[in-house]
């Protein structure tokens, strides 16, 4: 029987593995409410990406054939998602303490949301963004409100 979880956390990741192993060290860290898995999808790395993944032996790393792109890459990682909800990494990304529970406590509080989008901070902390808007025709907005 697999394990449920709440939370899956894709991550699509090409080259650039200093990147990937800070946002995984974060990821590593954190502590609250909500229990995720973490699934890497690997977009043909060249580099020391896929080697050094093995270090951290709580992830799911899916390799794609090819360069598929973020989104697509987004698109395989969601497909072996066994989390009830999807969160979508760059893996330039540093998580903060408490950032899941705010992020799926949004849901909680307003079941009629789709989808939320996160508060993301310069590395000097100033705003770079606070979310996205949805419109109808499905376009988007960042939003920095």
């Amino acid at each position: 029987m697999v394990p449920t979880v709440d939370v899956s956390i894709v991550i699509p990741v090409f080259n650039r593995y200093r990147f990937t192993v800070h946002c995984l060290s974060a990821l590593k860290r954190q502590r609250g409410t909500f229990g995720f898995e973490v699934l890497v999808v690997d977009d043909g790395s060249t580099d020391e990406t896929r080697g050094q993944l093995s270090r951290f032996g709580n992830l799911r790393l899916i390799v794609n054939p090819q360069n598929l792109g973020f989104v697509r890459s987004c698109n395989a990682g969601a497909h072996w998602a066994r989390g009830r909800y999807i969160v979508l990494l760059n893996n330039d990304t540093q998580v903060q303490p408490g950032w899941l529970d705010a992020l799926i406590g949004t849901f909680r509080r307003h079941p009629q949301v789709g989808i939320v989008g996160s508060q993301l901070l310069f590395p000097d902390g100033r705003q770079q963004e606070a979310g996205v808007i949805v419109f109808r025709d499905g376009s988007c907005w960042n939003t920095a409100i």
